[in-house]
């Protein structure tokens, strides 16, 4: 049996999805062909359109499910567009609709651009034209494939935030029961923001430049108080959240309590079912609680 499932149907637009959470990690690198914008409308409106030579699913291996996907237990599904020249070689690649991975969308693209190949679209007269096909592909693990993924303790991610919205010089720390580490980032790849909410982070930040911080932060004690969320800047956004965990030590299931800020914050960021560090340290099945903080300050130069 396969390790993952992938489907590639033909596509037309729907209505996307919700937008993904704030930070997502890991990052993939970048690739040649990859393009913010879909190909023009006339592209897709050929009097021949572009044909597969062959199924865009047999393009991919059972070993194209990126490793650190897997252990994220990331899955979802694409929606592309390749632009596609004379020769029927994608020589560019959109997203559409996100999986809710950078790494999952991105090697969709990475592996059309390389593989796929087309019977070149013509014009009316029976030109040979460059055109563009949409398309989606899901990535899907079976159960038993599907690790649960690492809550942290407490992630912390820095970024700077232009007045245009431009996010850049990211830094942040992580750590997992009693291991931490730190990363750095000055291309700010790793801040997964929709640009729609880093715009609105710039307006609430009333046009000036400002140092953004997300902090998640695990409370194993239920009892324990939701912190203090005092601080000299703008708190984005607030939520405390609930994470039931089982005798394996998986979270099974996420809800907001409470949330506040004018971003909100009603989602949970995990997937479920999520590794707890330690879990010796907890009376399972038990209840923990989640703090997540969102807050602009002043940057000082």
């Amino acid at each position: 049996m396969s390790v993952f499932l992938l489907a590639v149907l033909a596509w037309q637009p729907a209505v996307p999805p919700p937008a993904p959470p704030l930070i997502t990690l890991p990052v993939a690198p970048p690739i040649a062909g990859l393009e913010k914008e879909p190909p023009p409308a006339e592209f897709f409106a050929r009097a021949v359109p572009p044909k597969p030579v062959q199924p865009l699913i047999s393009y991919v291996s059972d070993n194209d499910y990126p490793p650190a996907a897997l252990r994220a237990g990331e899955q979802g599904l694409v929606a592309f567009a390749l632009r596609i020249d004379r020769t029927g070689t994608p020589v560019g690649c959109s997203v559409l609709q996100t999986s809710g991975s950078v790494l999952l969308d991105m090697n969709t693209c990475r592996i059309m651009l390389a593989r796929a190949r087309f019977e070149p679209a013509k014009d009316a007269s029976g030109r040979v034209v460059e055109s563009a096909f949409r398309a989606k592909m899901r990535w899907a693990m079976p159960a038993q494939a599907a690790p649960a993924a690492a809550i942290p303790d407490e992630l912390m991610i820095r970024f700077e935030l232009a007045p245009d919205g431009t996010a850049s010089n990211c830094s942040g720390s992580l750590r997992i029961g009693k291991v931490s580490s730190s990363m750095i980032d000055p291309t700010c790849e790793r801040v997964r923001t929709p640009e729609p909410a880093l715009a609105r982070m710039a307006k609430e930040a009333g046009g000036k430049p400002v140092v953004v911080t997300n902090r998640t932060r695990l409370l194993r004690n239920p009892d324990e108080p939701w912190p203090d969320a005092s601080t000299s800047g703008i708190v984005l956004s607030r939520s405390l959240l609930r994470l039931v965990v089982d005798a394996s030590g998986s979270a099974t299931s996420c809800t907001v309590l409470d949330s506040s800020g004018p971003l909100g914050g009603r989602t949970c960021p995990w997937r479920t079912p999520s590794k707890i560090s330690e879990p010796e340290t907890l009376k399972l099945p038990s209840e923990i609680r989640a703090v997540v903080t969102v807050v602009a300050e002043p940057l000082s130069k």
